[in-house]
């Protein structure tokens, strides 16, 4: 039922920022990974893309979550032409530990909603 039914979780009311490709996006990868998200009850990192997305046009990402949104758009978007020269923004595609720690329980926090939404 997750695979097909669990709702993109968006800022409130940005349901309309995620585009149709997105979406497509987002299915494929619930596709690929459905055994993981079911095991670690996780979103996938393009579900945290989506989700900080649309925070990002209503508020400015704090630090820890620029660097979440950053390190997960680039797992899913070409970005090597921003870094041809030696580039700060190639710090925020790698998160130390406890970034990744804050990754791991914001997908778990993305999980959540969209589970409680199904029921």
């Amino acid at each position: 039922m997750y695979l097909f039914k669990a709702p993109y979780i968006t800022w409130p009311h940005h349901e309309d920022y995620v585009t149709p490709e997105m979406m497509q996006i987002a299915e494929i990868e619930r596709f690929k990974n459905i055994t993981e998200i079911m095991e670690k009850k996780e979103a996938t990192n393009y579900e945290v893309v989506i989700y900080l997305h649309t925070a990002s046009l209503i508020n400015p990402l704090p630090h820890n979550f620029a660097k979440i949104y950053f390190h997960c758009f680039a797992k899913y978007y070409d970005i090597k032409k921003i870094f041809e020269e030696e580039s700060s923004l190639k710090y925020y595609t790698i998160l130390d530990e406890n970034e990744m720690w804050d990754l791991h329980r914001f997908k778990q926090w993305i999980f959540k909603r969209q589970t409680l939404r199904l029921k």
